[in-house]
């Protein structure tokens, strides 16, 4: 890998995609889930779903929405860029805050040291799950699994499998901590 490589948000798909640039933040329709509603930006209040196909809802006020839902007071993550250097893969995470009262961007970093075997998130060591959330896409974590693979293979001539139910961040630390035995559930 040289140079960053960006992954953004494709709200027509809701997939993530390589890009030539970092992602752009975006506009969900926001939706409560538990009583079948959505806040209208036309009307600038809640209104009940009345039909709701594929990825298209109509509203009661008759608005269209498509493609891009979220909960309110929720995080969406809608860009990733990924750098190697040396022994180290920095990860940046473009974030928002989805509401109806407000919308703020935020950013993390974080670095991924191989040597040292830790996880540091905005200049901080991470000693907790609960501190990486749900900041990594599959596409990134296959990528370094990969990359950690093809080195294990190099040194011990084997590449250990990764037969896991976690992802994220979660398992590129447990397959760098341990490698031939990353087999936990």
């Amino acid at each position: 890998m040289s140079g960053s490589e960006y992954w953004s948000l494709i709200p027509e798909k809701r997939t993530y995609q390589r890009t030539q640039q970092e992602g752009f933040s975006v506009f969900p329709a926001i939706v409560n889930p538990h009583d079948k509603t959505v806040f209208c930006r036309r009307c600038h209040r809640w209104e009940y779903i009345v039909h709701f196909n594929k990825n298209t809802l109509i509203t009661q006020c008759g608005t269209v929405y498509k493609n891009l839902f979220a909960q309110n007071n929720s995080i969406l993550n809608y860009g990733f860029s990924l750098k190697r250097e040396k022994n180290s893969y920095i990860i940046n995470v473009s974030s928002q805050f989805v509401s109806t009262e407000k919308r703020r961007l935020f950013f993390n970093e974080f670095i991924l040291d191989l040597e040292n075997k830790r996880l540091y998130r905005n200049g901080e060591a991470v000693f907790s799950s609960k501190d990486t959330g749900n900041f990594l896409i599959n596409e990134i974590t296959t990528l370094i699994a990969e990359e950690m693979g093809d080195k294990y293979k190099k040194v011990f001539g084997i590449k250990p499998t990764v037969a896991s139910k976690l992802n994220g961040f979660s398992l590129l630390i447990g397959y760098m901590l341990s490698p031939f035995n990353i087999n936990f559930y």
